[in-house]
């Protein structure tokens, strides 16, 4: 399986977990691999068809940056923070795949900092 081309599918990079399966899986038959993507590309396909377009990847490179600067106030991760964040995200009128790809950066630069300070 081609991680750029999932990439493509979800208009955002792949986060490191998300590749280490995607490695796990290239392990398996081609004709599973063949099923996968086919999957992925309907799921893509029905998400334009309800006119739900994925965020553009530099708004959430902005978003992520805007995350980093909040999230790490005076050197430490406030949790407090994250919390409101995350329900101030869930809380929009954004379609649900946006509210997804939002939260997931969050959550992605919340466990970098969580990591950075030794409390994963």
């Amino acid at each position: 399986m081609n991680p750029a081309e999932i990439e493509s599918l979800l208009s955002r990079p792949l986060t490191h977990e998300e590749r280490q399966k995607i490695e796990w899986m290239n392990g398996w038959e081609r004709d599973t691999h063949t099923v996968v993507m086919d999957l992925l590309q309907a799921v893509y396909k029905a998400g334009e068809k309800k006119g739900a377009p994925a965020v553009a990847p530099d708004l959430l490179e902005k978003y992520k940056e805007r995350m980093v600067n909040e999230l790490d106030y005076h050197g430490f991760v406030r949790e407090e923070s994250y919390t409101i964040m995350a329900h101030a995200i869930l809380s929009t009128d954004l379609p649900d795949n946006q509210k997804f790809e939002y939260v997931q950066v969050l959550d992605d630069v919340y466990t970098d900092l969580q990591d950075k300070e030794g409390k994963l």
